[in-house]
């Protein structure tokens, strides 16, 4: 790119975060004055490394995201947090961070290349040439996949403008348009489809080639935006680590850390249907894209064209049956 960055690697060990009990607490018979809610939180971020940190909901994805970017204005933070081997300081970690939030806030009134050379002139060094400035941020446009609307306005959400995966797209590039090293981001595919999820991710993965660390909290994710990832933070409810460590091809490092721990084996009758599920809905899309969509796109659909699918669909729905049946049998 035309501007370079020093990759860093984020390294925390023992990690707790408390709050002040609220009065509600109180008032119910807790009589702690603190309320952890994270302990013993250890693992590390990597550059060119895409980590996914996952957990139920409450479990304390993103406050632990706030706690290492450093977002957390109110509490008490324990444990060693170190940038590129020595111990963070929040204001020269600033300015090589960045962090994309789960709401996607622009002006409306400008264009997508705009508000990304906006971003660039407030946030770059001033001792960086405008020649320069202009040349990153079409390398930022062009790495984010927003060569197509630089020009489009970005508009009310809901209203006009921008697709809610091109606003997440451009939420990332005025981020990345700052050139940190590490960046932050809560939720990028949340209230996406599956395909507009695949679109951010993609841009997300174009990132993590440039050789900067980025870490994501993710809910509940599709399996192939899931597989997409290199390592994993996985958390249980209360703020505690269960899984922290590469993926592995197909999340095979994943599967045999768990199948290694008493009373989570998997069974081979589990594993055959999970595949055949996962097969199950592949088909059912394909069934829908190559079969069932032309007759609804045609404008007189032949008696033909219904007789083509709807064995194929019964033959589908006949497989739903019979799992969910199995389902019912073992339990």
């Amino acid at each position: 790119m035309a501007l370079p960055f020093t990759p860093l690697t984020v390294v925390f060990e023992d990690v707790q975060y408390f709050v002040d009990t609220p009065m509600e607490m109180r008032e119910r018979g807790f009589t702690s004055p603190r309320l952890q809610l994270l302990s013993d939180i250890t693992g590390a971020l990597s550059p060119g490394v895409l980590t996914a940190m996952m957990g139920v909901s409450g479990a304390g994805k993103t406050t632990l995201l706030d706690v290492l970017a450093g977002r957390k204005t109110s509490g008490y933070i324990e444990g060693q947090i170190k940038i590129g081997g020595y111990p963070k300081v929040q204001e020269t970690f600033a300015r090589v961070s960045g962090y994309c939030e789960q709401t996607d806030i622009h002006s409306p009134q400008i264009t997508v290349e705009e508000s990304v050379m906006f971003s660039a002139w407030m946030r770059l060094s001033p001792e960086i040439d405008s020649k320069t400035k202009a040349e990153f941020v079409n390398e930022v446009i062009e790495t984010i996949e927003l060569e197509g609307v630089k020009d489009a306005l970005v508009g009310i959400p809901g209203v006009n403008g921008l697709s809610t995966e091109q606003r997440k797209r451009l939420t990332i590039a005025v981020e990345l348009v700052a050139n940190p090293s590490v960046i932050f981001m809560d939720e990028p595919t949340t209230g996406l489809d599956a395909r507009s999820a695949a679109i951010v991710m993609r841009a997300v993965k174009n990132i993590v080639d440039t050789g900067r660390t980025i870490v994501c909290t993710i809910h509940q994710p599709s399996i192939d935006i899931f597989e997409s990832f290199d390592e994993l933070i996985l958390l249980k409810a209360g703020g505690r680590i269960i899984y922290s460590g590469p993926m592995g091809h197909h999340s095979s490092s994943v599967i045999e850390y768990f199948e290694e721990l008493k009373g989570f084996q998997t069974s081979k009758e589990t594993i055959i249907l999970q595949h055949g599920c996962w097969k199950l809905l592949r088909n059912l899309q394909r069934l829908n894209l190559e079969l069932i969509l032309p007759c609804y796109t045609s404008n007189q659909p032949s008696s033909s064209e219904f007789q083509k699918f709807m064995p194929v669909l019964s033959l589908y729905l006949s497989d739903i049956t019979q799992i969910l049946t199995w389902l019912l049998l073992q339990n």
